[in-house]
């Protein structure tokens, strides 16, 4: 009740300390990043898949093996290597799940801009 009673009687104060509030929020939301991945990537692209229910095994591990060898195959100067997991994901444990870990080639490796994440527009 004291504070309230202070802000209504000193407006000119508490209404100057609620606007440099303002303004330094102001500031600090036109200074802060628009995306949240930097031009640099971290070197490794994560694919899950998920099947339909129902799909065996053996279903799954062929297509995540076809997603292997296409990273492999036509991305091989961009790719250093993949990993291939059926029957698990980040959905959980199943038939129908699997998930490629593919490791890029060292950045400075990858100097072409196809080779490289676009960065996004700067500004609102």
């Amino acid at each position: 009740m004291k504070l309230a009673g202070r802000a209504v009687t000193r407006k000119k104060r508490y209404l100057t300390v609620f606007a440099l509030i303002l303004v330094i929020m102001g500031f600090l939301f036109f200074r802060m990043p628009t995306a949240y991945l930097p031009d640099e990537d971290q070197g490794i692209l994560l694919a899950q898949v998920i099947m339909p229910t129902g799909s065996t095994l053996e279903q799954t591990g062929k297509v995540v093996e076809d997603i292997r060898n296409y990273f492999e195959e036509n991305e091989k100067e961009t790719v250093e290597s993949c990993l291939t997991i059926s029957g698990f994901g980040y959905s959980g444990r199943a038939q129908n799940n699997g998930m490629v870990f593919v490791k890029l080639r060292d950045w400075k490796l990858r100097n072409r801009s196809d080779m490289r994440v676009r960065p996004l527009p700067a500004g609102p």
